[in-house]
């Protein structure tokens, strides 16, 4: 199934005011929109800007380009050609007001921009964006179900083939070789691999530790399918009997766990509509409760889909309402400095009847 682009540039210019364009530079927006994928996003490889009635996709001579009737082509991303693009485009399609992404936007670019006669400069509010990309299509769910399937099949191996003297170093390796193996493009994002005290900082970044018994253990990782990722955590004691300490904990986040997921469950009971906000209370309010609140240090959870972390974020301050095909995380944790940290996370979609756990392991 082909994801429908000339659909989404539809969907974005009705959104566009006459006489304006919208000058885009994220490069997963300008993927969502016409399937140009950025080879290095840190790099200047295109430009999107959509008017009213036309889309102009301003690319890297060495870039393949898609092709759909939508979709016009100006071959160069230089801030030399910037100007001279967007005055071309203005005898096409006259605007007189440009609707500006400053958050992906170089400094040379926005002055080049500034030198544009005649043409108001506006900031983007991302928010417009995030209202398209974040309700999923079929063919979205579709890739991210399959990165999820992925993810899972290969956690599975490898808690068959994880042993005592790997380091966190080889196991990442490893884990992302299964990821390749089962189908996956590339990591969804750094694999994370903590061993011990380790797995108390949630971004902690691999090394040269050695697995030994009796350690716990927690694996952040996910996959890429069709460009569009999945994100699991999972947490585990290695060895014979674990502490009375690690056994209390898991079994505190893996309660929090289900208050998240009860609160989807619930949606389409409830009165008011869902929101981040009070999913995010659902579990942090339990821990909280339980004498962890101050040892749970992060969100609840965030969107995921061409981005690993997209809107919504799921935290205490977010009235957004969650909608049928949202695709987003629920991942409670507790973190004890010098010791260890234990947090459990799936990928779900909010489908029309409830949920689906995209990372079933």
């Amino acid at each position: 199934m082909l994801a429908n682009f000339d659909q989404r540039l539809a969907q974005l210019q009705a959104m566009i005011e006459p006489e304006t364009a919208w000058f885009l530079t994220t490069p997963t927006d300008i993927e969502y929109f016409t399937s140009f994928e950025s080879l290095v996003p840190e790099e200047r490889e295109a430009f999107l800007v959509v008017t009213k009635t036309q889309a102009f996709l301003l690319h890297a001579s060495f870039s393949p380009t898609p092709n759909f009737k939508s979709l016009e082509k100006l071959s160069g991303t230089q801030v030399s050609l910037i100007v001279p693009h967007l005055t071309t485009i203005r005898s096409n399609s006259p605007f007189q007001k440009l609707i500006i992404d400053k958050t992906r936007l170089y400094a040379d670019e926005f002055e080049a921009l500034q030198s544009l006669v005649g043409v108001e400069l506006t900031s983007l509010n991302r928010e417009a964006i995030w209202k398209l990309r974040m309700v999923k299509d079929a063919t979205e769910i579709a890739a991210i179900r399959r990165a999820g399937q992925i993810a899972s099949q290969a956690f599975e191996k490898l808690q068959l083939q994880i042993s005592a003297g790997m380091t966190e170093k080889v196991v990442q390796r490893l884990l992302d070789t299964l990821m390749v193996e089962f189908g996956s493009e590339k990591p969804a994002f750094p694999t994370i691999v903590a061993f011990g005290p380790h797995g108390a900082l949630p971004h902690h970044q691999p090394t040269d530790t050695v697995l030994t018994a009796n350690t716990p253990i927690l694996l952040d990782f996910g996959a890429t399918y069709h460009h569009y990722r999945s994100d699991l955590t999972r947490s585990w004691w290695f060895g014979d009997q674990p502490t009375a300490e690690f056994i209390k904990i898991k079994n505190l986040v893996d309660k929090a766990y289900e208050r998240g997921i009860d609160a989807l469950r619930q949606r389409h009971q409830l009165t008011e509509p869902l929101t981040a906000k009070k999913v995010d209370e659902a579990c942090r309010r339990f821990l909280d409760e339980a004498g962890y609140g101050t040892n749970y240090i992060h969100t609840t959870g965030h969107g995921v889909g061409l981005d690993i972390h997209e809107p919504p974020s799921l935290y205490w301050k977010n009235e957004a309402i969650l909608e049928t095909n949202m695709i987003l995380t629920i991942e409670p944790g507790i973190y004890l400095n010098d010791r260890f940290g234990y947090r459990w996370e799936n990928t779900v979609l909010l489908s029309e009847n409830g949920y689906e756990i995209m990372t079933q392991v």
